[in-house]
């Protein structure tokens, strides 16, 4: 997504009315915070409200649960696809 800037998700956020932040994917660029959903074709950023993420820094995060998880360990942690990949712990 190197393509989707500050400008796109600023704009996208302050455009609508902000829904509460449930279960779902969002990301937060430059202090705004939009839900990650699709119609099966395209992504599509819907405002949220971005409080539970005030604490945390840009990225993506998933809701879950009441959970929130963030992309530490997605890679090399311990429910890791690439644990027996032993090369990607030396590049990574």
């Amino acid at each position: 997504m190197p393509a989707l800037g500050v400008g796109a998700l600023s704009s996208v956020a302050s455009t609508g009315v902000q829904k509460p932040m449930g279960n779902g994917l969002y990301i937060k660029k430059g202090g705004c915070v939009c839900e990650v959903e699709t119609d099966g074709k395209r992504l599509l950023f819907e405002p949220a409200d971005g409080k539970v993420l005030a604490k945390y820094g840009d990225g993506l995060y998933l809701k879950k649960e009441r959970k929130l998880y963030d992309g530490s360990g997605l890679l090399l942690g311990p429910d890791s696809p690439f644990e027996n990949v032993p090369i990607l712990g030396l590049l990574l």
